[in-house]
């Protein structure tokens, strides 16, 4: 299990799925996190959360978090034929990832300007030094 590498922010973990599952053979990979612990929710992240000042800043410019953190963080589990695991603290947002999970499977598709909602998230990430950025894990 992998915890926000298969996020908006940092996807890393798509790259290393393949050698995982034929070199290493690993026989479940899980993503975790589409939220990066908070970080992609729209608001403030927890206090200790381990994302640097200039990370916090550049993710809170982003427009439509956490809905677009969340169709990215699907429809990426869902191409990558991955369990996702999502933590909630409402019953609606339990809906809302049920919702996003059922459209994604059944049609393969999230909203019509998602995509291009996704792509401009990812360059303007990118363009500040923060795409695929990880921070250190004790």
């Amino acid at each position: 299990m992998s915890y926000g590498h298969l996020s908006l922010q940092n996807s890393t973990f798509a790259a290393f799925a393949l050698d995982f599952r034929d070199r290493a053979n690993v026989r479940q990979l899980l993503t975790a996190s589409p939220f990066s612990m908070g970080l992609l929710t729209g608001g403030n992240p927890p206090p200790w959360h381990p994302a640097t000042p200039e990370l916090k800043a550049a993710v809170k410019t982003l427009k439509g978090l956490p809905h677009l953190a969340l169709e990215y963080g699907v429809r990426k589990a869902v191409e990558e034929d991955m369990p996702l695991v999502v933590g909630f603290s409402s019953l609606h947002e339990i809906h809302e990832c049920v919702e996003k999970w059922r459209e994604v499977k059944q049609t393969g598709q999230v909203r019509k300007n998602s995509v291009e909602e996704e792509e401009a998230a990812i360059e303007h990430l990118k363009s500040s030094g923060y795409l695929d950025w990880s921070w250190a894990s004790p």
